[in-house]
């Protein structure tokens, strides 16, 4: 079994993780062996389209995978559903980041995130835990300078400084 969902029914920006067939002009799902990872795309996936207000869900693959494609699809078809998680990270194991470190082909946002620590020099980073730096407010801070909104929309400097740094 191979999921499809045609390609009037994506958008752009998820192009690059979908595989198109031009014989039958679908686009077939990429599949995951880790469930885990399919979560995280599929979260990754909603926080992308959540302007669109597109869904996305993983369901069990043909061979023991995992298959993530849009919610209303999964229900359409009457796919048992797991939901990704609430996008709440904080409680990650070293386990997990170690997985996702290793990863062969890790998924865009963790290869850029990530990537950010991997070419930051070892001193800032001892640095910025021995200062108890916070990140979140460096982020926040950056992101009220820019001048949108949580979705991306333009909304002028001071109210996106009002709303980020609130």
């Amino acid at each position: 079994m191979t999921f499809c969902i045609p390609d009037k029914f994506h958008s752009k920006s998820i192009l690059e993780v979908l595989q198109y067939n031009p014989q039958t002009g679908y686009m077939k799902w990429i599949h995951f062996s880790s469930k885990q990872k399919a979560l995280d795309f599929a979260f990754w996936l909603n926080f992308t389209h959540r302007k669109r207000q597109e869904a996305f869900a993983v369901v069990n693959g043909p061979e023991k995978d995992f298959v993530v494609m849009g919610l209303g699809d999964a229900l359409e078809h009457e796919f048992m559903v797991l939901n990704p998680s609430d996008g709440d990270y904080s409680f990650m194991s070293y386990q997990e980041i170690e997985a996702i470190r290793t990863d062969d082909e890790p998924l865009k946002h963790w290869e850029e995130i990530t990537g950010m620590l991997a070419v930051m020099d070892s001193e800032f980073l001892r640095f910025i835990l021995k200062a108890q730096i916070p990140l979140d407010k460096l982020i926040r801070y950056e992101l009220a300078i820019r001048g949108f909104d949580e979705h991306g929309d333009w909304i002028g400097f001071e109210a996106s400084k009002k709303l980020w740094l609130s």
